[in-house]
C-alpha cells in the first residue's frame, strides 16, 4: 500500500502532487464529542472559509479551517490563521465558544491535482494500492477512504 504522503511524488513518480499548509488549534471541550455524538462536524458555508472540528482523546478536540498553498506562505502568519479558526468555530459552533486553547499544529499536508488517488496498479508480479493526497482533510479521511 503507497500510503507515503509527499513522498509519493518522488516514489511513484507523481507530477500532480503539491504541498498545502494545514493549521489546527487544540481546545480543551470535555465532554463535546458525547453531547453532541459526532465524530467530527462541518460547516462548508461560511462566509469566512472552510471550518471543521474533530474530537480528540481525553477531552480535547482540534479546531481546523485552512489550507495555504506555499506560494501564499509567506502572506499569512499562523498567529492569523488559528485566530480565523477560533472565530469561525465559535460562529458556526457556539458550544465551543470559550474553549480554553491548550495547542496549536502547523504542518505541510500532502496534496495532489485531481483529488486524492486511490487506484490499484500491477508493478511487475505486485500489486500496489495508491491512496494518497488528502492534502488539508487528512485528518478526518485517515479513517479510510
Amino acid at each position: 500500500v503507497n500510503c507515503t504522503g509527499h513522498g509519493a511524488c518522488r516514489l511513484v513518480p507523481d507530477t500532480s502532487c503539491y504541498t498545502v499548509r494545514g493549521d489546527l488549534v487544540l481546545v480543551w471541550a470535555p465532554g463535546f464529542e458525547e453531547q453532541w455524538d459526532l465524530a467530527h462536524a462541518s460547516d462548508e458555508d461560511h462566509p469566512g472559509g472552510l471550518s471543521y472540528v474533530i474530537p480528540q482523546a481525553g477531552g480535547v478536540v482540534a479546531l481546523a479551517g485552512t489550507s495555504v498553498s506555499e506560494a501564499d506562505e509567506e502572506h499569512v502568519t499562523s498567529k492569523e490563521l488559528h485566530a480565523g479558526i477560533l472565530q469561525r468555530i465559535e460562529e458556526s459552533f457556539p458550544a465551543l465558544r470559550g474553549s480554553l486553547v491548550c495547542g496549536s499544529r502547523t504542518g505541510w499536508r500532502p496534496a495532489r491535482t485531481g483529488g486524492i488517488r486511490i487506484e490499484m496498479e500491477q508493478v511487475g508480479d505486485s500489486t500496489v494500492i495508491h491512496n494518497y493526497g488528502h492534502g488539508g482533510s487528512g485528518v478526518i479521511l485517515m479513517w479510510g477512504c
